[in-house]
């Protein structure tokens, strides 16, 4: 499981700008986290006024039920989570063993664009943490 080494501050800094060019890239999107499965985030551009916190704890249960019923369904290895509610849109993408993309966006917002765009960010975080 990750745990950051020496210098949590310059991984953090690199995964936050990458979520923040993830919202620059799809105005729909509201707010962004990438942390660990059990819920550690790792960097986080939630707005303010929601606890973030409680956000990620919520994704990683999501997503670990999630890739429990992929397995007992055998319908393959768990892609993506999306999830519409009349307000808005979460979404959840597993960028490797243990971290995962989670976004908020709003109610409309383009689900492709937004799996693309959260895919393409997934990617690079995926390299921010093969660094370490």
């Amino acid at each position: 499981m990750l745990v950051f080494g020496r210098k949590p501050e310059g991984v953090r800094d690199k995964l936050r700008k990458i979520l923040d060019e993830l919202e620059k890239k799809d105005p729909d999107i509201l707010g962004s986290v990438t942390m660990r499965s059990d819920g550690l985030i790792l960097a986080s551009a939630i707005r303010s006024g929601i606890d973030e916190d409680l956000v990620a704890a919520m994704l990683g249960s999501i997503l670990n039920i999630g890739s429990r019923v992929s397995q007992e369904l055998k319908v393959g290895e768990l892609q993506d989570i999306v999830m519409k509610a009349s307000d808005g849109v979460v979404a959840v993408v597993p960028v490797m063993k243990d971290i995962v993309l989670g976004a908020i966006a709003r109610s409309g917002a383009n689900l492709g664009l937004l799996l693309l765009e959260m895919k393409r960010a997934g990617e690079k975080v995926r390299e921010v943490i093969r660094s370490l």
